[in-house]
């Protein structure tokens, strides 16, 4: 028995959804010599969701799962998957997927999802529209942390009133977590905007009261920075120490911070730290 905390998967190219023996065998192998692992990443792995589901059931105790760069079911056809019950990862805590969504809808239970505490985003360039939105509005109970990139979460094929549809339940979902618990400590909220045309008032109004003291924020706006002119962040947050801004616009840095000194932070509120950086696509 070996006591290891930590695994990572890299490279993996595994046709083993085509052999079942072969999945089941994983699945103890894993189970009887790693009963203490607790984070597992696939970095850069295609395999089929029979063999990833095998790799699951092996370590149910997993507080950390990592997709990166995952590409799941390239080896396995739709039929190899029929009848497969979803693992129920009863312990998992947080959720990173970076490049490309697995199919979590064929991986993971909704029970599963309704445990985590914190899911982060990061660089997404291929997703299916049903599994991101699975995964947001069904961690929703315990979540504490959420965070993404502005500007690469939608793909650039898509229609503008699907792009509009989409971005209105992403934006929504990206802040309502924060409100499942009015009791919850959350000190640190990330709020990413992807549309010039959503106004960041309603996003902060609905996390009114939380005892934030960090809030990080991401806009795409024009040099008006209009639509962000009514938001007084010390009001609505008391405890708040620090904001930071990572934006895409024409303007420089400087002048973004001048603006948004004035917008959001009059001058009695200069002990909350302001950081405003230009986001390079």
């Amino acid at each position: 028995m070996q006591r290891l905390h930590s695994l990572v998967i890299e490279e993996g190219i595994v046709a083993a959804d085509l052999w079942p023996e072969m999945s089941s065998r994983i699945t103890r192998n894993l189970a009887e010599f790693y009963p203490t692992l607790r984070e597992i990443s696939f970095v850069r792995c295609s395999m089929g969701p029979r063999l990833t589901r095998a790799l699951l059931f092996g370590v149910e105790n997993i507080e950390s799962i990592v997709f990166d760069n995952y590409v799941q079911g390239i080896f396995a056809p739709a039929r190899h998957d029929s009848g497969l019950r979803p693992v129920r990862l009863r312990l998992l805590k947080t959720i990173t997927i970076v490049g490309v969504v697995p199919n979590l809808s064929r991986l993971l239970t909704i029970g599963t999802l309704k445990a985590v505490r914190e899911i982060h985003l990061h660089r997404l360039v291929s997703w299916k529209t049903a599994d991101l939105l699975l995964l947001l509005e069904n961690a929703t109970q315990r979540l504490r942390s959420f965070s993404t990139e502005p500007g690469e979460i939608l793909p650039g094929h898509l229609s503008n009133d699907a792009r509009t549809a989409i971005e209105d339940r992403l934006y929504w979902w990206m802040i309502r977590p924060t409100v499942a618990s009015q009791s919850a400590s959350v000190f640190r909220i990330s709020i990413g905007i992807i549309s010039p045309h959503h106004t960041a008032v309603s996003a902060v109004h609905s996390i009114q009261g939380l005892p934030v003291q960090e809030l990080a924020m991401a806009y795409c706006f024009d040099s008006s920075c209009a639509h962000i002119s009514t938001t007084l962040l010390p009001t609505l947050f008391p405890s708040l120490k620090a904001v930071h801004v990572l934006y895409v616009g024409p303007l420089e840095a400087e002048e973004v911070h001048l603006k948004l000194r004035d917008v959001f932070l009059p001058a009695i509120y200069t002990d909350i730290e302001l950081r405003v950086e230009k986001a390079v696509l």
